[in-house]
């Protein structure tokens, strides 16, 4: 699961990937979300006076915890899905719902 957190520039490194656009005091937006970092970005954001960013963060969970994860993603679509078992154009977007996320939990 990522997180987006607000770091001071001072507390960023190089390679951080940014989870929200840059802007200067008159809203120009210096750098897009997603933007990786690199030293001389960071030298020319405290250049331009930006004091912190917005990064993205990875939890590292647990193999245990990434199961308990996932199965509780299977839960929730089990419920959602409980009135329309037998449609099957409804069971494939359960099916697809549940990859979905469970992909996106595997990015943690």
């Amino acid at each position: 699961m990522k997180n987006v957190t607000q770091l001071l520039l001072d507390q960023v490194q190089a390679g951080a990937i940014l989870g929200q656009d840059v802007l200067d005091a008159q809203d120009n937006r210096l750098l897009n979300v997603g933007v990786e970092l690199t030293t001389n970005t960071l030298a020319l954001l405290r250049k331009r006076g930006i004091k912190s960013v917005c990064i993205v963060q990875e939890n590292q969970l647990s193999p245990e915890q990434q199961q308990e994860q996932q199965q509780a993603i299977e839960q929730r679509l089990v419920q959602r899905f409980r009135q329309v078992q037998a449609d099957p154009d409804m069971q494939q977007l359960q099916t697809i719902l549940k990859d979905y996320y469970l992909d996106e939990s595997s990015e943690i």
